[in-house]
């Protein structure tokens, strides 16, 4: 065996090729790290892009510690979590993760206008400003009002019985359609199949992977998880079914609509009345807004209205927006409301049909928009008053609105660099969408009518009426056309809904009876809004895959969501390198240990 010593080597053999690799990599080295001040912990060289010279940036202690407290890097989150603050070798992540943040925000400002686009986007959202006013306004006066133990007391014993912790369940789903024409529709079949389904959670399947590969419900997707529900969330029958579950139990299958399903319960939490001590903290929230609630009713009530304000009585409201939603129902100065808008804060689509709505409904909408009027008054004594704490908060609100502007500025030119990577390898989003084919789906929809019968002086007896014609049309003796003619109303075509949808289009209630619509694609009748209702299922549109070119957008929106950290680290990581980003963990140790010591 020979041995050999590197110092008799003859250089002379690598020389040639090492030159060259190193005029190569040279070719495309990143540019040197810059030197750093005595006292700088991060520095960088960039590019003025109004005079286009180069210029360098300096961060100290003061600068990075100031920004750590807002910082979300995942270093820094983690700081967060640690008991008691963590050691010192938790803090200098969070540190270095928040200086290469700064580092990034000055490079980007430097290459645009970032004063111009903030401005520019304060311009076109009006509104902003005077949510940032409103907000600085509460963060004070939670800050200046208190409740004593005598109002705490009070506010207890007069609303114990909305203090209760409700019951809470966790709750799961295998679903099992039956066959898609009656000669295949086997309910016993079904029964069989989820009951050897039940028996392999026994024996140690795991709930959520039998219905990853079994359920033909869409929460598949989520191992069946339909969420967690707190009592009055099911309709009766399911919920008394999931009620009797203990924890970790599965029911027997249960028939519903189209199939039938097994239930499965985690995390139950019964029903409780809280005692003053565990409701204190609660209540002591609840007095508290009261009071500021109260403090800004009576300032807005006392303020001069502008001349040039646009308020609408109840009457004139409802009919802006049958006639004319799109168009402000409220203006005072520069805040304005639209009837969409409006409609949007009440829970109800935009194209609404106001006035088929019920009278609760009405006033409901009424007392939004009074609530939203006092809101402008209040915004607008703010902005009016010469008193110094108010100019205070004025400035205070400003200079917080042109920070959330330049924000979101220079992330949306991250985020645009973030794309275009994205975009640059189309073969990664076809890849993506075929590894996540399951997501990409058409939602589950249903074509539904809706049969409404105001009320005449004999409820009770129509009622059974409509119980009658409701049987027929079960039965298949009659039409929803001839059960009108019969009994009168109208039955509206509320199109092909998704179950997002559907949430906006009828209310809560509608929807627990439309869950409970069994194969003859009528619910049973219900009272709501002084009238009387059944639903007709006409078509449930079961869920399909899309093609490519028709998820193409929500994958590619997909893709930057489920990699953005990843991403937004490339692009931090060039270029801070493009940079010639320097760090000094040795200064940040003897900057902070030297703070720290006595």
């Amino acid at each position: 065996m020979h041995s050999f010593d590197l110092r008799s080597l003859d250089w002379r053999m690598f020389a040639l090729p090492f030159l060259v690799l190193s005029l190569g990599a040279c070719q495309d080295a990143p540019p040197a790290p810059v030197s750093l001040s005595p006292d700088a912990i991060a520095g960088w060289r960039g590019q003025d892009s109004k005079s286009g010279e180069s210029n360098r940036g300096e961060l100290g202690l003061p600068e990075i510690e100031a920004a750590v407290g807002e910082a979300s890097t995942p270093a820094c989150n983690e700081m967060r979590r640690a008991l008691g603050g963590g050691s010192l070798e938790v803090l200098l992540p969070c540190y270095r993760e928040t200086a290469e943040l700064l580092a990034v925000e000055a490079l980007v400002a430097a290459e645009i206008d970032v004063a111009a686009e903030s401005e520019e986007f304060i311009r076109e959202n009006p509104q902003r400003a005077a949510r940032y006013l409103l907000q600085a306004w509460m963060q004070r006066s939670r800050q200046t009002t208190e409740a004593d133990e005598s109002e705490i007391v009070a506010y207890y014993e007069t609303h114990r019985e909305e203090l209760r912790r409700p019951a809470r369940r966790t709750v799961w789903n295998i679903f099992r359609r039956h066959g898609e024409t009656p000669e295949n529709t086997r309910p016993d079949e079904i029964e069989a199949y989820l009951r050897q389904l039940k028996d392999a959670f026994e024996q140690g399947e795991t709930f959520s992977a039998l219905a990853r590969e079994h359920s033909h419900s869409e929460t598949r997707l989520r191992g069946g998880l339909v969420g967690n529900l707190n009592e009055g969330r099911l309709p009766k029958r399911l919920e008394k079914i999931v009620e009797s579950l203990g924890e970790g139990e599965v029911s027997d299958p249960v028939p519903v609509r189209g199939g039938a399903v097994l239930l499965y319960v985690t995390g139950v939490t019964e029903g409780a009345d809280l005692s003053l001590n565990e409701a204190r903290r609660q209540v002591r929230r609840l007095v508290i807004a009261e009071k500021i609630a109260a403090q800004q009713q009576l300032r807005a009530s006392t303020v001069e209205v502008p001349e040039n304000a646009r308020i609408l009585s109840a009457a004139e409201l409802l009919s802006a927006l049958e006639d004319s939603p799109d168009q402000p129902v409220l203006a005072v100065e520069d805040l304005e409301l639209t009837g969409e808008r409006l409609l949007r804060l009440a829970g109800l689509p935009e194209n609404a049909a106001v006035g088929s709505l019920g009278e609760d409904a009405k006033n409901g909408l009424v007392e939004l928009y009074e609530t939203q009027l006092q809101e402008k008054l209040f915004i607008h004594s703010l902005r009016q008053s010469t008193d110094p704490d108010d100019v205070a908060l004025r400035e205070e609100a400003h200079q917080n609105l042109l920070e959330d502007a330049r924000t979101r500025v220079i992330d949306w030119h991250l985020r645009d660099e973030m794309q275009s990577r994205v975009d640059a390898d189309p073969a990664k989003l076809k890849t993506y969408y075929e590894d996540n084919l399951p997501l990409y789906q058409t939602p589950l929809q249903f074509t539904l009518h809706s049969w409404d019968v105001p009320f005449d002086a004999n409820p009770p007896q129509q009622m059974q009426r409509l119980e009658k014609l409701r049987a027929q049309l079960v039965a298949g003796e009659i039409d929803l056309a001839a059960a009108q003619a019969d009994l009168g109303g109208e039955v509206r075509a509320l199109g092909t809904l998704s179950l997002q949808e559907l949430a906006n289009e009828i209310p809560k209630k509608a929807q627990e009876y439309l869950l409970q619509v069994d194969e003859s694609g009528y619910s049973v009748p219900f009272q709501q809004d002084d009238a009387l209702h059944v639903l007709w299922l006409e078509e449930r549109h079961e869920p399909r895959d899309e093609s490519y070119e028709e998820a193409a957008e929500k994958v590619r929106r997909d893709y930057l969501a489920r990699f953005r950290q990843q991403l937004y680290q490339d692009v931090v990581r060039e270029r801070l390198q493009n940079a010639g980003f320097s760090y000094s963990e040795e200064t940040l140790r003897r900057l902070l240990t030297s703070t720290a010591a006595p």
